[in-house]
């Protein structure tokens, strides 16, 4: 188990990398907040002190699902090339396409797959 939250060492390209879509909130949303992808990968921005946290990947406009309400969420992603900064992610809400996020060095590895 690799305990995510709060990671001091950057990822190894060749073991993982790790996208859900989650909730932040409340900040200036109502709850339960704007989704956002919160990732890990071996190209993550140090966030200071030397730790690492997952960044952000945040669909625009803001997706804040309402509550008690059914809300189909999708999304695709595709590792990249492992020479290249081809990788992607993309993101429909109810149907309409609200995150195309691209250029992503998601593995240094081509054996390192998505599950």
């Amino acid at each position: 188990m690799v305990a995510l939250r709060g990671k001091t060492k950057l990822p190894d390209g060749d073991k993982f990398f790790w996208v859900p879509l989650e909730p932040i909130g409340p900040r200036d949303w109502d709850p339960p907040g704007a989704l956002i992808f919160y990732a890990y990968w071996w190209k993550i921005n140090a966030a200071g002190r030397g730790k690492f946290w997952g960044n952000w990947f945040q669909p625009k406009p803001d997706q804040v699902p309402k509550r008690e309400t059914w809300v189909c969420v999708e999304w695709r992603m595709m590792a990249n090339t492992a020479s290249k900064e081809d990788g992607e992610l993309d993101c429909w809400i109810d149907g309409k396409k609200c995150g195309a996020f691209r250029v992503i060095k998601w593995r240094s590895t081509d054996a390192l797959k998505v599950n």
